[in-house]
């Protein structure tokens, strides 16, 4: 019979067994009682080693550590209060989130049905564009007393000559300041009549067009 050498790796696991694994294995099989009782005698013989014990205590709840909240709360909800009123005063009608909750609303409503329509008259509408156009006070007096001088139709039934004759305006100034308010809002104020007016509107919005 031949005897021959082979020569191979073969891989196993194993365990390796330390004092504190065994000792783990062992306090982990062990009941509630059997624990406490091993502690007790390891603590009996072992001399250095020293109980931790700690105490789970709850702080007691008196008047003197529930004022503090209460107070806190109390200040943090009145906080909250004032901020909330200070936004809808300063910052209620700017929202632009496209949502409104009933507060919100309410206010609307309220404001609509209470708002008193005031309605500008002709001559206010015009005196204000006036005030916009005029260069100085002498200018800004010739447009109140021609547009003063207009009727409830907007025209201008008084003689242009009858403003320079008082000779404290030129007829030339009147003439200039005339043509303005016709282009004013609306158009065609100041004319003579409806025929002058429908041509000051012609030449306003079709000023290219000759026909």
């Amino acid at each position: 019979m031949a005897v021959s050498l082979h020569v191979g790796i073969k891989q196993s696991q194993k365990l390796v067994m330390t004092q504190s694994l065994r000792q783990a294995i062992e306090l982990l099989q062990l009941s509630t009682i059997e624990l406490s009782e091993r502690i007790s005698e390891e603590l009996l013989d072992n001399p250095i080693i020293e109980e931790d014990i700690q105490e789970n205590s709850k702080p007691e709840m008196n008047d003197q550590t529930i004022q503090p909240d209460s107070n806190h709360n109390l200040v943090e909800d009145e906080y909250n209060f004032d901020r909330r009123d200070e936004q809808l005063i300063n910052f209620g009608d700017t929202s632009d989130s496209g949502y409104l909750n009933q507060v919100d609303e309410d206010r609307k409503r309220n404001y609509f049905e209470n708002a008193v329509a005031i309605e500008e008259t002709l001559s206010e509408h015009l005196l204000w564009q006036a005030r916009l156009t005029a260069k100085d006070n002498d200018e800004l007096s010739v447009y109140e007393s021609i547009i003063t001088s207009l009727d409830d139709n907007g025209f201008l039934s008084i003689k242009l000559e009858e403003f320079s004759d008082s000779g404290k305006y030129k007829i030339d100034d009147v003439k200039k300041i005339v043509r303005a308010i016709n282009n004013f809002d609306p158009v065609g104020c100041a004319a003579k009549d409806v025929q002058d007016s429908l041509i000051c509107q012609a030449k306003h919005f079709y000023p290219d067009d000759d026909l």
